[in-house]
């Protein structure tokens, strides 16, 4: 069975380095941590990182349309529904309704239990 992009950079050591923990307090979980790794090259390590970043910050605040969210950064609709399937197959956002339009966005739950992750990924130096 072929792998998908996302799965494939997870287990591919050279392209994900072992992540530090990000909270001391919990067990370290492998999954999760590589996860995390994933989430940081989406945004810190591949072309249209910081697009990707703007798009999960507007998405923290509250789960948005493709439309509302090209509109919201002034990107256009095309980039946006792009960086959104990317991050949708990556297991990084949910879409919230079934169909082809109107289709909602929100963080994954994954995402949400690491919001302190996240926003040190948007606040912190790139490259």
């Amino acid at each position: 069975m072929a792998l998908r992009t996302s799965e494939a950079l997870v287990r591919n050591p050279r392209v994900m380095p072992t992540l530090e923990s990000t909270n001391r307090d919990r067990p370290s979980s492998e999954p999760e941590e590589r996860f995390l790794e994933l989430l940081r090259f989406l945004i810190l390590g591949s072309r249209g990182g910081t697009n990707r970043g703007r798009i999960l910050n507007a998405l923290l605040s509250s789960p948005r349309h493709a439309f509302d969210v090209a509109k919201d950064l002034h990107l256009n609709y095309g980039t946006v529904t792009a960086h959104l399937r990317t991050l949708e197959e990556a297991g990084v956002i949910v879409r919230l309704t079934v169909g082809r339009y109107a289709r909602g966005y929100a963080l994954a739950p994954v995402v949400r239990t690491n919001v302190a992750f996240l926003e040190r990924l948007l606040d912190g130096p790139r490259g």
